[in-house]
């Protein structure tokens, strides 16, 4: 994950990595969102 943000911010990522780094941060979001909703139960 680290090393394709690096990439990222250096515009070196391939499409293949482009997709990659989006489901990492579209998973991460869905994960922010589960935790919210958890706090919300307590």
């Amino acid at each position: 994950m680290n090393e394709l943000a690096e990439k990222n911010r250096a515009g070196e990522l391939t499409a293949e990595e482009q997709t990659e780094l989006h489901c990492y941060l579209r998973v991460g979001s869905l994960l922010d969102l589960l935790h919210s909703k958890a706090r919300l139960s307590l």
